[in-house]
């Protein structure tokens, strides 16, 4: 890797069940790059914003990006308990949206479709995909760059004035507003 590009990244193992894991994570962060200027959540949302918080302030700022799923508007009964918990994240993306937007930290929140990960292509039968595929607007599921090129935008400047928004990234399954 090149000597700039090393310089831009940070490799930190951390346990997500663990708070003290993960105010390491914030502190070696800020002590290699002297600030913190987004994160972006899958699990562990709630003890990542809790932690994060505090060096996003001190930063100035940010963005938080807590990643979904378009589950949470499926009705289907084998999704009730995930189906809740992903709502429970759109209210904490709302709420944490809310509280912490005059001190310039801005949330949202992405809820992708069907995306294509490595699992997803060997774990999943080709009538099985047909059949996503079936529910999709465009032609293909997704694949992990989709979701990785919102969570970029929603991490950058260029999203400045976006806050507390659920983001489908979905291929057009949901086509909500």
């Amino acid at each position: 890797m090149a000597g700039d590009a090393a310089d831009r990244l940070l490799t930190v193992q951390f346990d997500l069940r663990d708070a003290d894991s993960i105010a390491s994570l914030v502190a070696q962060t800020t002590d290699h790059f002297g600030r913190l200027d987004g994160v972006a959540n899958v699990t562990g949302t709630g003890l990542v914003i809790r932690e994060g918080l505090p060096a996003l302030v001190a930063a100035g700022g940010g963005s938080i990006v807590n990643v979904s799923s378009l589950a949470a508007w499926q009705r289907e009964e084998w999704l009730t308990a995930y189906a809740s918990s992903k709502i429970a994240l759109h209210a904490l993306t709302r709420h944490t949206a809310h509280v912490w937007g005059k001190k310039n930290i801005r949330a949202n929140a992405v809820a992708p479709g069907v995306v294509l990960t490595e699992n997803g292509r060997t774990g999943t039968s080709p009538e099985i995909r047909e059949a996503l595929l079936e529910k999709t607007a465009l032609p293909r599921l997704g694949e992990p760059e989709d979701l990785a090129n919102m969570i970029v935008f929603l991490l950058s400047d260029e999203a400045s004035w976006i806050t507390g928004q659920i983001l489908s990234v979905d291929g057009g399954v949901t086509m909500r507003e």
